[in-house]
């Protein structure tokens, strides 16, 4: 057994201990927010599902999902964000940050596809980076009959490249994940106040 393996194992060992007090506080904050959760894990493959409510006109929600060079600038966690090509559709997208969880610190790093079908659909696949698998969208549905309201949800698939239980990394990982989303709502709202009445 190597250092670095045995170094990740006390780690996640220190995780087990705070994970059950640290996650569903946090969680209880986003749910009063009006952010619904949903999450499980088979083996080490995470499934998270987020969703909420959003009023802002459509232009500024889907400017806010794909301004992948500023991201880091307003999600939490999110260290840089960059653009490295441009291509018909879509982007090819080098993301870091990091996931916290009391004294316990991961960082991750990945290179992200994302394919962009407007008006409703962003799709990010990883390519590289700390997992094994990342696939997800966001998903954007006007609300029947209402005026810039819009249901905005997320789904994604991960795995960790490290070896990291998914009993173990659901919780990191919906906290995180969770912590983005929100993030992302309250940049959109932010923006829509800032647009100029008519």
């Amino acid at each position: 057994m190597n250092r670095r393996y045995l170094s990740q194992m006390v780690r996640l060992l220190l995780v087990t201990g705070c994970v059950a007090y640290a996650v569903p506080a946090r969680l209880a904050m986003a749910e009063t927010a009006g952010v619904d959760i949903t999450s499980t894990h088979q083996g080490r493959r995470v499934t998270i599902g987020m969703r909420t409510t959003v009023a802002a006109p459509y232009s500024v929600i889907w400017a806010t999902l794909t301004d992948y060079d500023n991201t880091a600038r307003w999600i939490t966690g999110m260290d840089r964000s960059v653009v490295l090509r441009r291509k018909p559709g879509g982007a090819l997208v080098e993301q870091s940050g990091h996931a916290d969880i009391l004294f316990f610190n991961m960082a991750v790093n990945v290179v992200l596809e994302v394919d962009e079908q407007p008006p409703e659909r962003i799709g990010v696949k990883a390519v590289r980076g700390d997992f094994s698998h990342l696939e997800g969208e966001y998903r954007l549905i006007p609300v029947a009959g209402a005026t810039d309201l819009y249901d905005l949800t997320w789904r994604g698939e991960m795995e960790l490249a490290s070896p990291v239980p998914g009993f173990l990394a659901q919780p990191i990982l919906r906290a995180n994940i969770r912590q983005r989303f929100e993030s992302l709502v309250a940049e959109i709202q932010r923006r829509t106040r800032a647009v100029p009445k008519k």
